[in-house]
């Protein structure tokens, strides 16, 4: 592996705890959103909905773990009280999602279902509201994850008003799965409807809480969407076990099939051709932060990014791939 020369690195830290994956970026925005899976609509109209978002493997941990719980953000706040939210996870057959949402998940693991009345509250667009799972999901690595929720709204319980989710505020990535789902009004059944409709808007934007795993984030100031600015920077982030070392890298491709690379424990999403941006300790809430500067070379519009860690002492295990596009 090689230094990185052209960009210039300092090393931040970050003070969170939490030890997750941000798909696709763990920056929010608060600029645009959508309600199906989550939210309600003010006219009623999505008072039922079936919604699925794919979640591709490279973006997921490296190595087996269980996911205890989700975290999204809410655009529109307000209390919601649902006659039913169910929460499922499982592998997708395919590396997309179709309009057939039984098909996209085949063999679906419950990991959350709310007691009719539960009411949640979804206070700030400025910051993750999460959701614990009553029943941990053991994600295998290398599998292509789907979220699926199937939720109603309970009436007159739930106010007259709009509460939605943030997305990525676009472009939308064409190389990145769009969500399917199905919504419609009381007693409309489209809860448990098979068949949706392709949303063609950006993906949902999702936090995945593990236990057990390294796990790796990216964040700062941006364009829109995962698309970074030149002449400012980004920041990747590794969360392991305090006191152990991390060791960032960045690619220009993601491999065409990941693989192991002993010795470092788990799947490695980048080609051998990495190059490793920085190395150092994780700090006493066992996160390891760089941030890396963006050139403002107009030549580098367009640059797709990879980024992928490792983490440990003895042992190194690999943590998920974030991306990040460079635009003016």
């Amino acid at each position: 592996m090689r230094c990185f020369a052209p960009f210039l690195l300092c090393a931040t830290t970050l003070a969170q705890t939490s030890h997750y994956t941000a798909y696709s970026t763990d920056s929010l925005h608060g600029a645009y959103g959508h309600w199906a899976f989550f939210g309600v609509l003010s006219t009623g109209g999505s008072d039922e909905c079936r919604a699925q978002q794919l979640v591709p493997a490279a973006f997921m941990p490296a190595t087996a773990g269980l996911i205890t719980g989700v975290e999204v953000p809410p655009h529109f706040t307000g209390t919601i009280t649902y006659q039913r939210l169910d929460l499922q996870l499982g592998a997708c057959p395919t590396t997309t999602l179709t309009t057939d949402m039984d098909a996209n998940l085949p063999v679906p693991t419950t990991v959350y279902s709310a007691t009719p009345g539960t009411s949640i509250s979804w206070p700030s667009a400025t910051q993750w509201t999460r959701v614990n799972f009553t029943t941990p999901f053991l994600y295998v690595p290398g599998t292509d994850l789907v979220f699926e929720s199937r939720r109603v709204i309970q009436r007159p319980a739930t106010a007259s008003i709009t509460v939605s989710h943030q997305h990525s505020n676009g472009p939308s990535r064409n190389d990145l799965p769009h969500p399917v789902w199905a919504e419609g009004g009381p007693g409309s059944g489209r809860a448990n409807q098979q068949f949706g409709s392709t949303y063609g808007g950006p993906h949902m934007l999702i936090r995945f809480v593990f236990s057990g795993v390294p796990t790796l984030t990216i964040s700062g100031p941006r364009v829109s969407g995962t698309q970074y600015k030149l002449g400012q920077s980004l920041t990747i982030t590794a969360q392991g076990n305090p006191g152990e070392a991390y060791a960032h890298a960045i690619d220009l491709l993601l491999a065409a099939t990941p693989a192991p690379f002993p010795p470092v424990q788990g799947l490695l999403f980048l080609t051998p051709a990495l190059v490793l941006t920085g190395i150092g300790p994780l700090d006493p809430s066992g996160l390891g932060a760089q941030t890396i500067p963006i050139p403002s070379t107009p030549s580098l519009a367009g640059v797709h990014l990879y980024f992928q860690s490792a983490t440990g002492s003895t042992i190194f295990g690999f943590t998920n791939a974030v991306d990040a596009i460079l635009q003016p």
